[in-house]
């Protein structure tokens, strides 16, 4: 049986910035992609991530919904969260760190920094034992 590795969650509607993620991170994380807010509770549940990041606009249901959800919910609400926005000035993060994110990039963001801050965040916690691929929830819709 293989080493089990935290699970990222990224939530966003940009294919472009899915894939950048995806490709900074699948080598050494699993990772789940999410196309909107619906998806991304959906996901949530069905994958149990480690760390989430997570896009503020997005259609459907905005990163605001699905950060407050998530902080309602007993099993997910210690999950740790990543804010990437468009939308970034020093109030928006102090208003998402305030509803519980753990870090807030404000789009473009340097890629190498959101990895070392996502190393750093996961070094913390021991990640959870999965029931489902990341493959199998990628292809859930």
């Amino acid at each position: 049986m293989g080493e089990i590795k935290h699970r990222i969650l990224i939530i966003d509607d940009d294919p472009d910035i899915q894939e950048i993620l995806k490709t900074a991170f699948e080598n050494s994380r699993e990772v789940v992609l999410a196309y909107d807010g619906m998806d991304g509770l959906a996901k949530i549940q069905a994958s149990e991530p480690d760390l989430i990041i997570l896009d503020m606009q997005m259609p459907k249901l905005d990163g605001n919904k699905v950060l407050e959800a998530l902080k309602h919910s007993k099993a997910n609400r210690s999950t740790k969260v990543i804010f990437i926005t468009a939308y970034g000035s020093d109030s928006t993060e102090m208003e998402f760190l305030a509803k519980g994110a753990d870090y807030f990039f404000a789009k473009p963001f340097n890629v190498i920094e959101l990895k070392t801050r996502v190393d750093e965040i996961l070094q913390e916690i021991l990640p959870r034992a999965k029931t489902l691929s990341a493959e199998d929830l990628n292809n859930m819709q």
